[in-house]
């Protein structure tokens, strides 16, 4: 594990928390009741009311239990999806018919490094993962490293990047985030060129791709590395879960596939430290996937909305302090989070801010206003990830009322009913007008305030 890494991922917790470097609470901290956070990363809005019915109705299922593993339990018609949707990707069947479902894709990860300890691998991720990836790997001592990448390719790795990675460091294991954790997709022929370097130095990859279904632009799918290895079905493994694009993060439920062996594996382990998966999740999963296209293509629609929100108010905030602040070269195409770049303070503050850690640091004690810190996610520099699409969550829940009844008629008629589909007289962004405004506000407001300030000191 590298110290650098390390250091970064407890300097972010510690500066969110509002903790000196003891742990000692000092300062405001994003979890503060009168601290607006920019950090939280929950769903865009409450589950689709018939996702909440069907997990309802799962309950009262007598052919499930929760006093009862089922241990051998399949929910078919989930599994059926799942497998369709990895070929829709492209991936070759000899993959895509192999999978495994977990409690969620923490759950995938865990039993990936579980697999290989003692067996000294050396792990290599690019900039703009998910900043846990750090601590997993520590809990586990293995080895990890970053490839710092460049912002002129939005920070995705590039095959020239990773064959000098391999070279120097002898990386055997990659994680890939696609899409990444500050919403950027590769490409085909990026995937294929990166492709060419793994199969050419046999290196086992596996790609975190959560955020697939958070596409901004709805006719997008997000590239998969897989279809490439159908000669290597071994060496990839390919993990999405139900986490983002519905908003089911709680209810913890993830899958991947990949080659017969690799996935056999980590069925193994994970069926060894987590015997079953609840069918109350399974059934909110199944209808989900199955019947709330249109919720999902609402909830990223607002997403790329948001994103819009904060690249003009980035735009008035440089106007009104008469420089370039910040960047926002790098523009999320998915996901639920915008990188936003401002190293232009380094030099203007004198080093006083030098890392996303001191910023946010500054901005929670100054307004309190929480960011994230970009240290953690692969970044140098003075970088934050602004978590937009829970802004304003607690708002989206419109429809206590209507939720109950769905669900007594889903129990009266044994089936979510069709108008769980519809709610009467709500448009979609009713849900969302809150958040955009507290989103707004806190960028134009608060942030421009204590940039102010900060350049006059």
């Amino acid at each position: 594990m590298s110290n650098l890494l390390f250091h970064a991922y407890k300097n972010a917790r510690n500066v969110l928390s509002g903790n000196d470097e003891t742990g000692m609470k000092v300062f405001p901290g994003m979890f503060d009741s009168d601290v607006v956070s920019l950090s939280h990363g929950d769903g865009t809005r409450r589950p689709q009311c018939g996702i909440i019915s069907a997990g309802v109705l799962a309950l009262l299922d007598d052919r499930y239990s929760p006093d009862d593993y089922h241990v051998m339990t399949h929910n078919a018609e989930l599994e059926t999806w799942i497998i369709d949707d990895f070929k829709a990707d492209g991936i070759h069947e000899s993959l895509a018919n192999n999978i495994v479902l977990s409690h969620g894709s923490t759950s995938l990860f865990d039993a990936i490094f579980t697999y290989y300890i003692g067996k000294g691998r050396r792990y290599l991720v690019p900039s703009s993962f998910y900043h846990n990836l750090i601590k997993w790997s520590a809990l586990y001592h293995e080895q990890l490293t970053c490839q710092y990448t460049k912002i002129e390719n939005d920070y995705k790795l590039t095959a020239e990047e990773l064959s000098k990675s391999v070279s120097e460091k002898e990386i055997d294991t990659l994680f890939l985030f696609n899409p990444t954790q500050t919403g950027a997709i590769y490409t085909d022929a990026e995937l294929m060129a990166l492709s060419k370097v793994c199969i050419e130095f046999n290196i086992t990859v596996f790609v975190d791709s959560v955020f697939s279904g958070t596409e901004f632009n709805d006719e997008e799918r997000t590239p998969q590395m897989a279809k490439y290895f159908t000669q290597y079905p071994d060496n990839i493994v390919t993990i999405k879960s139900a986490s983002k694009f519905l908003n089911l993060a709680n209810v913890r439920v993830g899958w991947a596939c990949g080659g017969e062996n690799i996935i056999a594996a980590l069925r193994d382990i994970c069926s060894a430290k987590n015997p079953s998966i609840s069918n109350v999740a399974l059934e909110m999963v199944k209808y989900g996937v199955l019947h709330c296209h249109e919720y999902i293509r609402e909830n990223n629609l607002e997403s790329a909305q948001r994103a819009r929100i904060i690249d003009a108010s980035v735009y008035d905030i440089n106007n009104s302090l008469g420089e370039q602040v910040i960047n926002t070269t790098h523009k999320p195409a998915a996901g639920h989070g915008f990188l936003l770049d401002f190293d232009y303070l380094i030099k203007a503050t004198r080093g006083r801010i030098k890392s996303g850690c001191d910023l946010v640091a500054y901005l929670l004690k100054e307004q309190k206003l929480s960011l994230s810190p970009a240290d953690s996610l692969g970044f140098t520099g003075c970088k934050v990830r602004v978590a937009f699409s829970s802004v304003g969550l607690k708002s989206t829940y419109l429809d206590s009322e209507y939720e109950r009844n769905v669900a007594m008629d889903s129990i009266t008629i044994g089936h979510v009913p069709v108008t769980a589909l519809s709610i009467p007289r709500r448009q979609h962004t009713d849900y969302f007008d809150a958040g955009r405004g507290i989103l707004d506000h806190s960028l134009r407001n608060p942030l421009r305030t204590a940039l102010a300030n900060l350049l006059k000191k």
